[in-house]
């Protein structure tokens, strides 16, 4: 080792970028996953008073779907998927009035959890949640 310590230095200052580029990257971090916190609950949002709900939740054999604000004889899009992504039921339904019941048969998938999510064609709105199957 060199008597007037280079070798010293040349430690601290590795040290340094290592702990600088270790913080750049944390920091980075954090604000991605704030990014994608902050866009998931905006998108989740019901726009304009379109909601959903699936009942009974679980579902055992028969499950409704409800959805309110929708306008008259406005086509909606149903998709029901698993959590790997495969789509378990994709089907539509004509909204009636403001509020709108369609009431069938549960997939004929596994039991656990599945998402779905209600398209309103006309304006792309999507409304999603979580259901299980009994």
């Amino acid at each position: 080792m060199p008597a007037d310590g280079t070798f010293r230095n040349y430690l601290a200052s590795m040290k340094k970028n290592f702990t600088i580029t270790f913080l750049f990257h944390l920091l980075f971090l954090l604000l991605a996953l704030f990014l994608v916190l902050f866009f998931q609950t905006v998108s989740a949002r019901p726009l304009s008073g379109f909601t959903v709900s699936i009942t009974p939740n679980p579902v055992r054999s028969m499950m409704r779907i409800t959805v309110s604000g929708a306008n008259a004889n406005e086509v909606l899009l149903v998709e029901i998927y698993s959590v790997g992504g495969m789509v378990v039921y994709h089907g539509s339904m004509r909204a009636t009035g403001t509020r709108t019941v369609k009431v069938f048969a549960r997939p004929a998938a596994s039991p656990g959890l599945y998402y779905y999510r209600v398209m309103r064609r006309k304006n792309s709105q999507v409304v999603g949640g979580k259901v299980i199957f009994q």
